[in-house]
Protein backbone atom coordinates (compact mmCIF):
# COMPACT_ATOMS: atom_id res chain seq x y z
CA UNK A 1 0.00 0.00 0.00
CA UNK A 2 1.24 3.29 -0.88
CA UNK A 3 0.57 6.47 1.47
CA UNK A 4 -1.79 8.97 0.24
CA UNK A 5 -0.43 11.91 -0.35
CA UNK A 6 -2.13 15.22 0.83
CA UNK A 7 -3.85 17.27 -2.41
CA UNK A 8 -1.93 20.43 -2.60
CA UNK A 9 -3.83 23.56 -3.11
CA UNK A 10 -4.91 24.40 -6.83
CA UNK A 11 -3.03 27.66 -6.75
CA UNK A 12 0.16 26.29 -4.82
CA UNK A 13 1.70 25.48 -8.15
CA UNK A 14 1.65 29.39 -9.03
CA UNK A 15 4.73 31.90 -8.45
CA UNK A 16 3.92 34.06 -5.98
CA UNK A 17 4.44 37.02 -8.28
CA UNK A 18 1.20 36.35 -9.87
CA UNK A 19 -1.30 37.80 -8.06
CA UNK A 20 -4.48 38.54 -9.50
CA UNK A 21 -3.42 42.33 -9.08
CA UNK A 22 0.12 41.97 -10.54
CA UNK A 23 -1.57 40.76 -13.81
CA UNK A 24 -4.45 43.30 -13.58
CA UNK A 25 -1.33 45.90 -13.45
CA UNK A 26 0.67 44.23 -16.25
CA UNK A 27 -2.21 44.14 -18.27
CA UNK A 28 -2.72 47.93 -17.90
CA UNK A 29 0.65 48.91 -18.39
CA UNK A 30 1.41 46.96 -21.69
CA UNK A 31 -2.13 47.63 -23.19
CA UNK A 32 -1.75 51.28 -22.80
CA UNK A 33 1.69 51.17 -24.12
CA UNK A 34 0.51 48.74 -27.00
CA UNK A 35 -2.55 51.27 -27.37
CA UNK A 36 -0.54 54.18 -28.30
CA UNK A 37 2.34 52.16 -29.77
CA UNK A 38 0.20 50.86 -32.06
CA UNK A 39 -1.70 54.36 -32.76
CA UNK A 40 1.79 56.43 -33.70
CA UNK A 41 2.40 52.88 -36.16
CA UNK A 42 -0.83 53.49 -37.58
CA UNK A 43 0.14 57.42 -38.08
CA UNK A 44 2.99 56.45 -40.23
CA UNK A 45 1.45 53.59 -41.84
CA UNK A 46 -0.73 56.65 -43.22
CA UNK A 47 1.89 59.07 -43.76
CA UNK A 48 4.67 56.55 -45.69
CA UNK A 49 2.03 53.89 -47.73
CA UNK A 50 -1.67 55.46 -47.74
CA UNK A 51 -2.58 52.74 -49.84
CA UNK A 52 -1.64 49.92 -47.68
CA UNK A 53 -2.94 51.59 -44.71
CA UNK A 54 -6.22 52.32 -46.74
CA UNK A 55 -6.05 48.30 -47.53
CA UNK A 56 -5.60 47.54 -44.19
CA UNK A 57 -8.39 49.90 -42.88
CA UNK A 58 -10.75 47.84 -45.39
CA UNK A 59 -11.64 49.92 -48.00
CA UNK A 60 -9.92 51.16 -51.05
CA UNK A 61 -8.78 55.08 -51.13
CA UNK A 62 -9.19 57.27 -54.08
CA UNK A 63 -7.60 60.02 -52.60
CA UNK A 64 -4.79 59.66 -50.39
CA UNK A 65 -5.68 63.12 -48.28
CA UNK A 66 -8.21 62.04 -46.22
CA UNK A 67 -5.45 58.99 -44.88
CA UNK A 68 -3.26 61.42 -43.81
CA UNK A 69 -5.58 63.45 -41.59
CA UNK A 70 -6.53 59.57 -39.99
CA UNK A 71 -2.80 58.98 -39.68
CA UNK A 72 -2.17 62.63 -37.79
CA UNK A 73 -5.50 62.03 -36.02
CA UNK A 74 -4.37 58.26 -34.67
CA UNK A 75 -0.74 60.10 -33.92
CA UNK A 76 -2.29 62.77 -31.67
CA UNK A 77 -4.40 59.45 -29.57
CA UNK A 78 -0.79 57.98 -29.46
CA UNK A 79 0.86 60.86 -27.95
CA UNK A 80 -2.06 61.80 -25.58
CA UNK A 81 -1.89 57.99 -24.65
CA UNK A 82 1.73 58.04 -23.39
CA UNK A 83 1.25 61.70 -22.15
CA UNK A 84 -1.66 60.66 -19.83
CA UNK A 85 0.41 57.59 -19.28
CA UNK A 86 3.07 59.76 -18.11
CA UNK A 87 1.31 62.78 -16.22
CA UNK A 88 -1.87 61.55 -15.17
CA UNK A 89 -2.68 58.54 -14.46
CA UNK A 90 -6.24 58.49 -13.28
CA UNK A 91 -7.87 60.47 -16.58
CA UNK A 92 -6.64 57.74 -18.50
CA UNK A 93 -9.05 55.85 -17.56
CA UNK A 94 -11.60 58.20 -19.20
CA UNK A 95 -9.62 58.46 -22.26
CA UNK A 96 -8.77 54.85 -23.28
CA UNK A 97 -12.99 54.34 -22.45
CA UNK A 98 -13.31 57.50 -25.10
CA UNK A 99 -10.89 55.74 -27.78
CA UNK A 100 -14.15 53.23 -28.05
CA UNK A 101 -15.65 55.51 -30.13
CA UNK A 102 -12.63 55.13 -32.90
CA UNK A 103 -12.94 51.12 -33.67
CA UNK A 104 -16.51 51.39 -33.52
CA UNK A 105 -16.87 54.37 -35.79
CA UNK A 106 -14.20 52.39 -37.82
CA UNK A 107 -16.48 49.47 -37.96
CA UNK A 108 -19.57 51.66 -38.88
CA UNK A 109 -17.34 53.72 -41.79
CA UNK A 110 -15.67 49.97 -43.16
CA UNK A 111 -19.50 48.43 -43.15
CA UNK A 112 -20.60 50.99 -45.15
CA UNK A 113 -18.16 51.52 -48.35
CA UNK A 114 -17.19 47.56 -47.99
CA UNK A 115 -20.71 46.04 -48.12
CA UNK A 116 -20.78 44.78 -44.93
CA UNK A 117 -17.71 42.69 -46.01
CA UNK A 118 -17.08 40.72 -42.28
CA UNK A 119 -13.33 39.98 -43.28
CA UNK A 120 -12.64 43.87 -43.30
CA UNK A 121 -14.42 44.87 -40.15
CA UNK A 122 -12.83 41.99 -38.17
CA UNK A 123 -9.72 43.83 -37.56
CA UNK A 124 -11.74 46.82 -36.05
CA UNK A 125 -14.18 43.89 -33.83
CA UNK A 126 -10.76 42.84 -32.61
CA UNK A 127 -9.89 46.61 -31.47
CA UNK A 128 -13.21 47.11 -29.56
CA UNK A 129 -12.85 43.66 -27.78
CA UNK A 130 -8.77 44.94 -27.19
CA UNK A 131 -9.66 48.71 -25.59
CA UNK A 132 -12.70 47.25 -23.97
CA UNK A 133 -10.22 44.78 -22.05
CA UNK A 134 -7.84 47.46 -21.00
CA UNK A 135 -10.72 49.76 -19.99
CA UNK A 136 -11.46 46.92 -17.55
CA UNK A 137 -7.80 46.63 -16.39
CA UNK A 138 -7.35 50.04 -16.18
CA UNK A 139 -10.31 50.12 -13.60
CA UNK A 140 -9.46 47.60 -11.58
CA UNK A 141 -5.46 48.77 -11.50
CA UNK A 142 -5.42 50.91 -8.19
CA UNK A 143 -2.28 52.57 -9.75
CA UNK A 144 -4.78 54.40 -12.01
CA UNK A 145 -7.30 55.39 -9.33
Amino acid sequence: MTPKSKPKPANAELPAFLTSANIVHAGAVVGTITLALGFIAMCVMCLVAPANAASMYGIKADKNGWLVACGLRDLAFGVATLALYTLCKPALVVFVASCLVVPVGDMAVVSAFSGGDISAMAPHAVGVVCIATLCIFLKKDPAFA
